[in-house]
């Protein structure tokens, strides 16, 4: 029943989120907005949000790893028309295709196409824009997937265009032409081709595009505008069309500066295509300004023709909505509130390998709660350990929130703790800090059953008080022993744990050792399937503190340093290997016996083995304590 409570009370959140923080952004051009955000930005501010295919791929060697990653299931169709040079000919090929790849966190598209793009939606193929430029026919051009650049136009409601031309679809995919030369849409004569509501390109924004260019959680920030199409001023009226809602559009030529409403002069309409706009055959008209290129407005100006922007920023009326060689300009209405906090992560890198959740870069792990994004959720039950890389300041309240499977923490720079950090992790038994570090209050579980944290001697540990269960420990490395002070509880797993970072930090150990030691404190436990309470292993107490490592080669003991035990787990060497004491043990010590087959080295092997078996009957048991 908590357990439906909880994802109840997320359910109810996100529906509050979403009324709260989605509005309707309804008439942000006609009507002065009065300001719902309270946001620091400014008009003119250029902020990134969002990601799209844009610059060419020229390494040589990048491209042939990123071609091992094709499959042939993998291309689709980039919809391009083409016809006989004939309106109502226009058809929809598959000459241009495309695939989507990720390749060690970065997103990459490929484009292979067959025949050049035609200049208009229904005219023959033609090498004119594309093939001066060094796109042709049959070879695979890799385009990386970068931020958006957006111009803030008005922060009161959202309004932002973005810095660049980022594709050239046609206005109007269909033509068809009466005998006095009207364009329609369809083949009924019922839609002008210029009209915005029934567009292809409003079609392919909507949903090609944003499924592209935004994420799920940064889709939630954008809203819905209304956007009045009418024709371009002193036009036919008649070309004028509905209203519509739109979450990407482009803007009119009002929006865009006739008024000079928000700001744009000609040198600030003048939009550069990106490398994958004028593979798609964008024309670059004017040589001294580079990649500028004319991009469409939203304003009808006859039954085949919009406005649209020129090369050097001039608003003119008139291109036809066929063609295929002018570029698009994305806007939208974003709440600048909620994107504050996509910033959230910003600078904090992620990487998950194996159970291990490695957490780098710089600045303040954020609270989860608090940020619209959580890339940390997916790991939530499967990362067994975390490292905190030197550079994070301060972990956050709930940051680590639902980590259920967490065992082991390792703080490898000077950082803040904060309380509540580590709030369901009932399985973390093993903290390891490498430098100073600060606990504000209680970071981890409630009633958590016990929690070591090992500390050098030359780092600090601040705290007021340590919760019930949670005991403080410094170690000290001298000759080739590693000596731990305090009489340390551990069991069999997360005594490894220790070993493998100890032996990353140290070279040359070959012992390790405990002051302040009882036959008492070093125990291998177990855990009671039906309690889940901790359990000590019949006769397995370790009478003498002292260890070293001992390994079965060819069916020889043979003792080794663990420097040598790393290498012979690197080769694959080794079959079995046992903790063993500098003198004789109290009874059995079998269940430290395990096997190694063939790792890179011995931390991941220890991070992999933390309580691996007990992984489910730990995850139930922790949602049962919660």
């Amino acid at each position: 029943m908590k357990t439906f409570n909880k994802y109840l009370a997320y359910f109810i959140c996100t529906i509050m989120f979403l009324l709260l923080f989605v509005p309707t952004f309804a008439n942000a051009a006609d009507t002065e907005p009065q300001p719902p955000f309270n946001t620091s930005f400014q008009q003119g501010d250029i902020i990134e949000f969002g990601s799209y295919p844009q610059t060419l791929v020229t390494d040589e060697a990048l491209k042939e790893e990123l071609s091992w990653y094709i499959e042939d299931d993998m291309w689709q169709s980039l919809g391009w028309y083409q016809g006989t040079g004939k309106a109502g000919t226009m058809y929809k090929t598959d000459t241009a295709r495309f695939c989507d790849i990720d390749y060690y966190g970065e997103k990459y598209r490929a484009v292979v196409f067959t025949a050049y793009r035609a200049y208009e939606t229904f005219s023959l193929p033609n090498a004119s824009y594309q093939s001066p430029i060094g796109y042709t026919t049959g070879n695979i051009y890799f385009f990386k997937f970068e931020p958006i650049k957006w111009r803030i136009l008005d922060p009161a409601n959202g309004l932002l265009l973005a810095e660049a031309i980022l594709d050239a679809p046609a206005y109007s995919n269909t033509v068809f032409r009466t005998d006095d030369y009207i364009n329609f849409s369809d083949a009924e004569n019922t839609r002008y081709c210029s009209n915005w509501e029934y567009s292809s390109l409003r079609s392919f924004l909507n949903s090609t595009f944003l499924d592209t260019a935004f994420t799920d959680i940064e889709q939630s920030l954008i809203g819905e505008t209304e956007l009045a199409n009418t024709v371009v001023s002193n036009g036919n009226s008649e070309y004028s069309g509905n209203n519509t809602f739109d979450r990407v559009f482009i803007l009119s030529t009002k929006e865009i500066g006739y008024d000079e409403y928000y700001g744009l002069t000609n040198s600030l309409r003048i939009k550069n295509g990106t490398d994958y706009a004028q593979m798609h055959g964008l024309f670059s008209g004017n040589k001294e300004l580079g990649t500028a290129a004319m991009y469409y407005l939203r304003d009808p100006a006859s039954s085949g023709t919009v406005a649209y922007v020129s090369e050097n920023g001039v608003i003119s009326s008139s291109v036809n909505t066929f063609s295929q060689d002018t570029g698009v300009v994305p806007s939208v209405c974003m709440n600048l509130e909620s994107f504050e906090q996509l910033d959230l992560y910003d600078g904090i890198n992620i990487n998950f390998n194996d159970g291990v959740l490695t957490i780098s870069g710089n600045g303040v792990l954020p609270d989860r709660s608090k940020s619209v994004t959580d890339p940390l959720a997916l790991y939530t039950e499967t990362a067994a350990a975390v490292i905190i890389k030197d550079g994070i300041t301060e972990v956050s309240e709930n940051a680590f929130r639902d980590f259920i499977g967490l065992k082991t923490v390792i703080l490898e720079g000077n950082t803040v703790l904060q309380n509540n950090s580590f709030p369901d992790s009932f399985q973390l038994s093993t903290v390891i800090v490498k430098d100073n570090v600060t606990i504000n209050g209680n970071p981890f579980a409630p009633d958590i059953f016990y929690i070591n944290i090992f500390r050098p001697d030359s780092a600090n540990l601040t705290y007021e008080s340590l919760a019930q269960g949670v005991s403080d420990y410094s170690y000290s490395y001298s000759g080739s022993n590693v000596n731990v002070s305090g009489n340390v509880t551990l069991n069999t797993y997360e005594f490894f744990d220790l070993m493998a970072v100890l032996c990353g930090d140290f070279e040359n150990i070959e012992t390790v050792s405990f002051d302040s030691f009882t036959s008492a404190d070093l125990i291998f436990y177990t855990y009671d399937s039906t309690t889940g309470e901790k359990t000590m292993i019949p006769d397995s107490v370790i009478a003498d503190a002292v260890f070293s490592v001992e390994v079965l080669v060819d069916g020889a003991t043979e003792k080794v340093s663990f420097n040598e035990f790393c290498d012979m787990a690197a080769e694959g060497s080794l079959d079995e290997f046992y903790l063993i004491t500098a003198s004789e043990t109290v009874g059995e010590i079998e269940d430290t016996e395990m096997e190694i087959n063939s790792f890179s080295d011995i931390i991941e092997y220890a991070l992999k083995w933390i309580v691996s078996l007990l992984n489910k009957l730990f995850s139930l048991f922790s949602k049962l304590r919660r």
